[in-house]
């Protein structure tokens, strides 16, 4: 087995294991050192994405605009986005999958804290570490559920 081969098998078995068919990262082809980061973090799970690059901002014609955006106030970057979220679902949808992980490409390290500490069963709570700006539950029956999480 080629290394190619061997790394593919153990990124597709890492994926089973979180229960998807793929990941998905929606990044600006100029961003190249986003794509970078991205990168490196997911390898150190043994993961890797797939990067979805159309509609940039300078990609997007006055016809794709009258077509999406009929009136409205985003500005080029905020409809590239948006563009690249359609193109995604687009995509799940023609290759069938069920279950895709879709990350930004300004994607922080706490999503793959938590993917990383699903793949060694030692999950990672979803929090900022500081606890004078959380706020309460004001529903008790929301707060004891919550709870049962923590």
């Amino acid at each position: 087995m080629t290394a190619s081969a061997g790394r593919e098998v153990a990124e597709s078995g890492a994926l089973r294991a979180l229960g998807l068919d793929s990941i998905l990262i929606i990044n600006v082809k100029a961003f190249v050192e986003r794509r970078r980061q991205v990168e490196a973090q997911l390898a150190r799970f043994g993961l890797s994405g797939e990067f979805v690059h159309v509609f940039d901002a300078d990609e997007i014609t006055p016809e794709l605009d009258r077509r999406w955006f009929a009136g409205s106030e985003l500005n080029r970057g905020q409809k590239s986005c948006a563009l690249k979220h359609i193109a995604v679902l687009e995509r799940v949808v023609e290759r069938g999958w069920q279950h895709c992980l879709v990350l930004e490409d300004d994607v922080v390290d706490i999503e793959l804290q938590v993917v990383a500490g699903i793949l060694v069963d030692n999950p990672v709570a979803l929090g900022d570490g500081v606890d004078q700006n959380d706020k309460p539950f004001l529903d008790p029956s929301v707060r004891e559920r919550w709870n049962d999480y923590g």
